[in-house]
This record gives C-alpha cells, structure tokens and sequence, in this order.
C-alpha cells in the first residue's frame, strides 16, 4: 500500500471486465472518492460517457493485442499522460486485466503552450521589423503590421490609429478585417 500510494501520479490495477482492483490515493482522488470506495467498482462506470467508450476500447486493445497503449487526454484544466499494460499471470501467462498510470503533464501543456504563444509573438515581431525596412509608404506599412498580427501574431483583429495633433481624435487609418468583414475562423 505504501508502495503503491509513493507516487503522485494515478496507479490503478483493473482486472478483465474493468473492476477496479487497486488504486493508489491519488488516482481515487481524481475520481473524489477513496481507494476503499473505487476497489470492485466497475471503472467504466464511474467515467462520463463518452471518455468511457474510449477508455474501454483502448484498454480492450491492450488486452487484446498485448500491447501497452500510452495517450493524453484531457478533462477540465487538467492534462494527463496514460499509459495501459496488459498484465498476465507470470507462471500460466493467463491474462489477468490491465496496470494503468496516469502522469498529470498540466505544468507541461501550460509551458508548452507558453512557448507557442512567445514563438508567435516573436515571429510577428521579426516579420514587422522585415516591414518596417521594406515599406517607404506609410499606409502601406500600417497595412502589412495589421496583416502580419492577424495572420502570423494569431491575432482575431489587429488596427492602427493615429492621433491628430491639433484636435485629438483617434483616426484609425489601418485595420483587419476591415470594417464590415467576417473575422476569420480563430
């Protein structure tokens, strides 16, 4: 029990028909529940459908094939790295059921993603520089920074307005889309 209770990702131990055998702490808290309370419950029963489809369709391949199966997945704000073993009787090599661990990979999905954010961020800040030295009119360059937001930055719109020296109004003299245009699929 200790052992099994040491990590702080999901171990769970189910046999053929998916009945929970073990589950360490931290595996049945995802579940809100205690390990005493998971133990011969049917695993299929306590996932929403239609995750649970999926989950039993993969671990019967596992089962099947006596293959390991790894995957991500993902409910509510947290992401997951499972892997399926099939686990057979070491002396009659019988099938017995399934070993399950589930790593929770959210701090690397949220880094990653981070990363893609800043990637973009840099790109649209390099191809602007490339404007910047390429384009002498001014329209023009205020045209191509909108472009280059909306389509490299991942932008959903991206303006440019000027202020006017003498009465102050805010004159926008580049968007995109332009007024009266659909924003595109983002």
């Amino acid at each position: 029990s200790t052992l099994l209770n040491s990590p702080q990702e999901t171990v769970l131990l189910l046999d053929v028909n998916g009945t929970v055998l073990n589950i360490n702490l931290n595996g049945a808290k995802r579940f809100g529940m205690s390990p005493e309370e998971m133990v011969g419950k049917n695993i299929y029963a306590l996932i929403p459908e239609p995750v649970s489809s999926e989950r039993k369709r993969i671990i019967a391949e596992v089962m099947r094939t006596g293959q390991p199966a790894h995957f991500e997945d993902q409910r509510q704000n947290l992401h997951l790295m499972n892997s399926v073993y099939p686990v057979n009787d070491p002396q009659s090599g019988e099938l017995l059921g399934a070993a399950i661990f589930a790593v929770d990979i959210t701090e690397r999905k949220q880094a990653e993603a981070r990363i893609r954010k800043l990637n973009r961020a840099y790109a649209m800040l390099s191809e602007v520089n490339q404007a910047i030295v390429r384009l002498r009119e001014l329209p023009a360059l205020f045209d191509k920074v909108c472009q280059i937001a909306v389509q490299v930055g991942g932008l959903r719109m991206a303006w440019i307005g000027l202020v006017d020296g003498s009465s102050r109004p805010l004159q926008v003299v580049a968007q995109l889309p332009h007024a009266g245009e659909e924003v595109g699929g983002r």
